[in-house]
């Protein structure tokens, strides 16, 4: 017995779904963001546990915090978006966004910090408390 052709796994109608097209753009996306971290060089000091230098903690820490973002993206099969260090002029300045990530689910803003303890404070504040 043969498959009808829309049934047949070689079938250009089941290839060419939107369903695939999604599945196709994801997995592109995603493999996109893995080349990305597979390329910075915090990645040899994340793979090593070596200490990046106090000049570079800040950047190592956007590494990792993009990372974990990444990885946490592979699990939902979903497309995203990830931009780092955005710069914005508001009417008291301008602030920086170490990673904003553009996901199907929502926008996700993260500031980066390599702190050990705990951090307080409050939304309104302007500086938190680290002990």
């Amino acid at each position: 017995m043969t498959l009808p052709p829309m049934f047949h796994p070689n079938s250009a109608a089941i290839n060419h779904s939107p369903y695939n097209e999604k599945s196709k753009k994801i997995k592109e996306n995603q493999e996109e963001y893995d080349k990305k971290i597979l390329a910075s060089p915090f990645n040899v000091n994340d793979w090593l546990s070596i200490h990046p230098g106090n000049d570079k903690l800040g950047p190592y820490g956007e590494f990792l915090t993009t990372k974990k973002a990444v990885n946490a993206c592979k699990e939902t099969t979903t497309y995203f978006k990830i931009l780092n260090n955005l710069y914005i002029n508001t009417d008291k300045g301008s602030t920086e966004i170490d990673v904003l990530m553009i996901h199907e689910t929502g926008i996700y803003v993260f500031e980066s910090k390599i702190f050990s303890g705990q951090i307080y404070g409050e939304y309104k504040q302007k500086n938190g408390c680290n002990i």
